[in-house]
């Protein structure tokens, strides 16, 4: 690891490379710090070209085997935790089927009595309580004990006001939820923390020991080494985790990293279940790539083609099929390359999608249709509309931003991007790592932190849970296979040349929010000017004025108003 904080000339140990490699673990483990590295990145972005990429790969490389073991271990089939809800009075109201494998720790009463085979257990919860009744929120650590097992099992206590959605609606009673990690086969859990650390094998048994609650001394008699041999395993064991700062035990922090993740996915508790979609169709494109697509309302109505956001797909709003056919609409959705289930494109750019578009109209033998692009989705709508105006009978942008290099809430980040670009060891393990950690929790966190940064729409996704639901399902299918569709947007728009926009033969329609940050009116309205547009512009409104407004959408873009 020494080598890892060095510059690519062999200088000393910097601290700015340390530092953006514990944010790539912190970002590994709960990825909506994605800003705090990001910052980090930036402050490294002057000198990214001319230093040895190694020292990242080997840092990348870590934090994405991190990720992919959390996500492995939040499959159902293979969980690593186990829950109880808990009321006021300390009685279980509530838990997880596999509760039985922590039975010789704990056990619930049929009146839901919970007990500890260890009275250290019991104070331990005790505290996690008086701590979250003090602080009025958010969690706890625990640690459950056995008289006769040196291994002790780790957890979190945590408040009801920090409950993922679907967990709330199991008991109304429930104030706290305790999780906790469960047993693990020793060699799985060695082999998971060797390979998602790049540790040794002395290295592992010390971690191994120190996680089973033996101090330092304690385990270098186990082991039969030496004192300062176990201190030298355990910091070189620091250095490669790159998490020293936040845990003297790796393995508790795998753990509870676990626990996290496992609240945050609403797969894992019983709970409401997701609206099903329309489902799929595929065609093979001509050099071979599947380009997926969902189809809403009836084949003999008026085509529409509807291009999503980014981090979007092919999947709308649970009453599209209804509202299409009240409008007469039909409504093809596809899914960009490297979304949802098309295959990614290595040479994907505005051109490219424009191929892709124009083969799947000729392949549904559709020659004329209606046109909507929501946020990204507008640059690749205007692209194609200038392409074909003949083809298109209306254009409708909601939110739209033009291809054009990003402005706008995100525009200080395009520089960094571009930089990325030429980094793509980089640029690769940053999305795979956000694909392997989404959740439906996490989205949900995300989707807040981003769109509901305007007043106007954190009211709207507070107030009406069926577009946040929508939202964190569409997101989520948006990087169900890779999250080279993503990459590949970023590049697409940091790339994006200045071409005037040739006149529009078609009637044109623009829906904005006026307070809008991820795609700008005024940048709309600049690369509009000379159109002829009808303007609807909505007061103190952000970019979900699609999901507020969806029936009025369709009613426009069918023509039925302006």
């Amino acid at each position: 690891m020494e080598e890892n904080a060095k510059s690519g000339n062999g200088g000393a140990r910097n601290p700015a490379m340390a530092a953006f490699f514990d944010a790539l673990t912190a970002y590994a483990i709960d990825p909506t710090r994605w800003p705090e590295l990001l910052a980090q990145l930036d402050s490294l972005s002057e000198h990214l070209e001319s230093w040895d990429p190694s020292a990242f790969v080997s840092e990348l490389s870590r934090a994405e085997s991190l990720s992919w073991r959390i996500k492995d271990s939040m499959d159902p089939g293979n969980s690593g935790f186990a829950y109880l809800l808990l009321d006021g009075r300390n009685r279980v109201v509530g838990s997880s089927r596999n509760l039985a494998a922590l039975s010789d720790y704990l056990t619930v009463s049929r009146k839901g009595r919970l007990s500890f085979t260890d009275p250290a257990s019991d104070a331990s919860l005790a505290a996690a309580r008086a701590t979250l009744g003090t602080s009025h929120g958010g969690r706890s650590l625990i640690s459950l004990v056995h008289p006769s097992r040196p291994r002790h099992r780790f957890g979190f206590l945590i408040s009801r006001n920090e409950f993922p959605p679907s967990l709330a609606e199991i008991s109304a009673d429930a104030t706290q939820a305790l999780f906790l990690a469960q047993d693990d086969s020793s060699e799985r859990l060695e082999q998971a923390v060797q390979s998602s650390l790049g540790l040794t094998a002395a290295e592992v048994d010390i971690t191994m020991r120190l996680a089973q609650g033996l101090t330092l001394k304690e385990a270098a008699g186990d082991l039969g080494i030496s004192i300062n041999t176990a201190r030298n395993h355990l910091q070189s064991v620091f250095d490669k985790s790159g998490i020293n700062r936040q845990s003297d035990l790796v393995l508790v922090v795998t753990q509870l990293s676990v626990i996290l993740a496992g609240t945050e996915s609403d797969a894992l508790i019983a709970g409401r279940k997701p609206h099903r979609s329309s489902p799929r169709h595929f065609m093979i494109l001509p050099d071979g790539r599947r380009l997926a697509y969902r189809t809403y309302g009836d084949v003999q109505d008026k085509p529409a083609l509807y291009l999503h956001e980014t981090l979007g797909c092919s999947r709308l709003p649970p009453e599209t099929d209804e509202l299409a056919r009240a409008a007469r609409l039909h409504i093809i959705a596809p899914e960009r390359p490297g979304f949802g289930f098309s295959d990614a494109d290595p040479d994907f750019s505005f051109d490219s999608v424009t191929r892709d578009l124009l083969t799947l109209l000729d392949h549904l033998h559709i020659d004329r249709c209606a046109l909507l692009g929501y946020l990204s989705g507008g640059a690749y709508a205007l692209r194609l509309a200038s392409e074909v105006g003949e083809r298109i009978v209306h254009l409708m942008l909601v939110g739209g931003r033009p291809p054009r290099r990003m402005t706008g809430r995100f525009e200080h980040l395009m520089p960094l991007y571009t930089k990325m670009i030429a980094q793509p060891w980089l640029m690769n393990s940053f999305f795979n790592i956000l694909r392997n950690r989404v959740s439906g929790q996490t989205n949900a966190r995300l989707i807040f932190s981003i769109y509901g940064a305007i007043p106007h729409d954190r009211a709207l996704l507070e107030s009406r849970p069926d577009i946040l639901d929508h939202m964190i399902a569409y997101t989520m299918e948006a990087v169900t296979v890779t999250a080279a569709g993503v990459a590949g947007e970023l590049k697409c728009f940091a790339r994006a040349d200045e071409a005037p926009l040739p006149r529009l033969t078609m009637p044109v329609t623009a829906w904005h929010g006026t307070a809008d940050k991820l795609s700008v009116m005024e940048d709309l309205e600049s690369y509009l000017s000379g159109q002829i547009v009808h303007w609807q512009r909505f007061p103190d409104a952000g970019s979900l004025i699609l999901h507020e407004h969806w029936p009025r959408v369709l009613q426009t873009l069918a023509g039925g108003e302006t």
